[in-house]
């Protein structure tokens, strides 16, 4: 018997996942039947049955890892540092299902569903805040619309904020920079702008850019000229080891300066 014929067989019109008591049923039903999971193909694909699907799914988000786990999903994200799933506030390793991150936002085209795919994300960035940016950052942009966007909005200024003290910020910053290098620079600058052109602000960026030296010549190019000016000054007046690797201030000057008239 083709046991995946069977379990997309689910998708049709009454089905639908109560809670975890109802999935753990269904799960139990077939597996004693086909002797597998439900494959990931019928988990991740679209279903005409929208809203049975997504019940499926966010029962399958907060079950335990022993009534269901992720880790077949054929695209995942890595854990930060070798961290243990169940440390890193996923233990079913939902959030490291990047097939799991599109199907949601997929779903969330659909209005009907908004809300209930905005609820099942607020969890995730209250176990998971660092893989879930991560994961919402991998996933292509033509996804998730103005949930991505929230998401986004409401994880990414804590890691630029003055005073932040997250224990893995330098693994996640150096993720984000691997998965999109223009992510830095613009949230440096907004966080700039935020925190009225504060001090402590350009201390912290100045720290990122201890993390990532690479996205330096990004802000000293920035076309937000008083805040090129902040970040170069800052980078002049802090400390080197040796009067070879200070910052040529006067060059950096006299270089906007001369593109500046060219502009």
């Amino acid at each position: 018997m083709n046991w995946e014929l069977v379990a997309k067989s689910f998708d049709q019109p009454d089905f639908y996942v109560e809670d975890q008591t109802s999935l753990a049923v269904l799960l139990q039903l077939f597996r004693s039947s086909a002797q597998i999971d439900i494959p990931n193909d019928v988990m991740f694909t679209r279903w005409n049955n929208r809203k049975g699907q997504l019940s499926l799914l966010r029962a399958a988000i907060t079950a335990p890892p022993q009534l269901y786990n992720f880790s077949t999903s054929p695209k995942k994200q890595q854990t930060l540092d070798g961290m243990d799933p169940s440390s890193a506030g996923t233990p079913n390793e939902a959030w490291l299902s990047l097939d799991l991150y599109a199907t949601l936002l997929n779903l969330a085209f659909d209005a009907e569903l908004q809300s209930s795919i905005k609820e099942i994300f607020s969890r995730g960035a209250k176990s998971c805040p660092d893989l879930l940016l991560l994961g919402l950052v991998t996933i292509p942009s033509s996804l998730g619309g103005s949930i991505k966007k929230f998401f986004l909005s409401r994880l990414l200024p804590g890691y630029f904020r003055p005073g932040t003290s997250f224990p893995r910020i330098p693994s996640v910053l150096k993720r984000l920079h691997s998965l999109n290098p223009k992510i830095l620079p613009i949230s440096c600058e907004e966080a700039f702008h935020a925190e009225s052109e504060s001090l402590p602000s350009l201390v912290h960026i100045l720290k990122i850019c201890r993390i990532i030296p690479e996205i330096l010549p990004a802000l000293l190019s920035s076309e937000n000229l008083p805040f090129a000016i902040s970040i170069a000054c800052m980078v002049y007046g802090s400390e080197r080891p040796t009067k070879q690797d200070r910052f040529d201030l006067e060059r950096w000057v006299y270089d906007r300066l001369k593109r500046q008239g060219e502009n």
